[in-house]
């Protein structure tokens, strides 16, 4: 899914923010559930990061905001999340 959501984006324009970088590689374009998936967190505590700092998606794809990677990543180290037992399972 995550490969067909990066092709969709940049094939069909998806509606990407003006203040963008246009040279943003699609490998780091993401939703919160694929941030998630690669952080090894659950969606809601990426989810809660976004609405916590405010963080702008960079576009749409459909009903689907995207963000940078980069940006959640260094949210993600500043955070330094450490995942209960019970979540990782």
């Amino acid at each position: 899914m995550e490969r067909d959501l990066r092709r969709a984006f940049f094939m069909f324009g998806g509606a990407l923010n003006p203040d963008v970088d246009p040279d943003i590689d699609p490998s780091e374009v993401v939703t919160p559930s694929q941030a998630a998936a690669r952080f090894g967190v659950p969606a809601g505590t990426v989810r809660s990061w976004i609405s916590r700092r405010r963080i702008k998606p960079i576009g749409a794809i459909g009903r689907y905001n995207v963000y940078d990677y980069r940006v959640l990543a260094k949210v993600e180290f500043e955070m330094n999340y450490q995942p209960d037992e019970a979540e990782v399972a």
